[in-house]
């Protein structure tokens, strides 16, 4: 419940919620939730609520999230950065988030619920 809980009270856009129940936090199981999930996840969602609980995975999590002819983009991020994996874990986002028309926190979530990653507390 870390990352959705995290989502759920911090509506994209960082506005207000509104009067609609869907919107509340109590609710995350209904409308909003499958909204948020559906949503493109923001830099400052992922740098906020998500790199910190993942950077030790950030290599396994980029081969599931970036697409194949992608993935030699990872070593060039862990030679870029030998020493920071949080810098590499960033990095591994925001290029997922600018490549991936179709990026989402579900396509997130069951990466990090996969075998290779093993991050389901994280994710749920």
């Amino acid at each position: 419940d870390i990352l959705m809980s995290s989502i759920v009270t911090d509506p994209p856009g960082g506005g207000e919620l509104s009067g609609d129940p869907a919107d509340q936090p109590s609710h995350p199981s209904g409308h909003a939730h499958s909204r948020i999930m559906n949503t493109r996840p923001s830099k400052e969602d992922i740098l906020d609520h998500v790199v910190q609980h993942v950077s030790p995975k950030w290599f396994e999590l980029g081969v599931k999230l970036l697409k194949k002819e992608q993935e030699s983009h990872l070593e060039t991020i862990r030679l870029d950065y030998p020493t920071d994996i949080k810098k590499r874990c960033a990095e591994m986002f925001w290029h997922w988030l600018t490549t991936d028309t179709n990026a989402s926190w579900q396509q997130l979530i069951e990466a990090l619920r996969s075998h290779a990653v093993e991050l389901p507390v994280v994710a749920d």
